[in-house]
């Protein structure tokens, strides 16, 4: 790890913990050339999983869509870009669970929900009309009752 300060190639780690969400690490470094201290957050890198959409052409995985379309359901919240960090990574623990190297996109959209419908109802809603398919309330009404 380079130090951001320096660009020193030589950090040592002095404090080392695994976040609330257990698959992140969260560290402090101390540069040997300048002895700036910073913080690092290490996770599991994705890259292995594919995902499959709807037209079934198949793409990387990617965090930050995730991200984007939960934060843009958790607006209004309070603090609401670290809740939908938070979001994603429990959506990436019930990913990884899953033991696979490919997912389509309607079974990530599930566990999405499926997360969202035990955190807070709004932003269960809001990301069920972003996902589209919803023509008018009744037919919202009867998505929120089946799922």
């Amino acid at each position: 790890m380079n130090c951001p300060i320096c660009d020193h190639k030589q950090t040592d780690v002095y404090n080392s913990r695994q976040t609330s969400q257990a698959h992140r690490v969260w560290r402090r470094r101390r540069c040997r050339s300048c002895q700036n201290a910073f913080t690092t957050y290490e996770s599991i890198d994705m890259g292995y999983l594919t995902v499959i959409k709807k037209s079934g052409n198949t793409e990387p995985y990617s965090r930050s869509k995730l991200l984007i379309s939960i934060c843009n359901s958790c607006i209004g919240l309070d603090d609401h870009i670290n809740t939908a960090e938070a979001l994603v990574d429990t959506v990436e623990k019930l990913v990884i669970n899953n033991h696979q190297d490919s997912i389509n996109t309607e079974d990530i959209a599930n566990i999405v929900l499926s997360t969202l419908k035990k955190f807070h109802t709004s932003a269960y809603v809001r990301y069920l009309s972003y996902r589209g398919g919803i023509t008018n309330t009744s037919h919202l009404r009867e998505i929120v009752n089946t799922t």
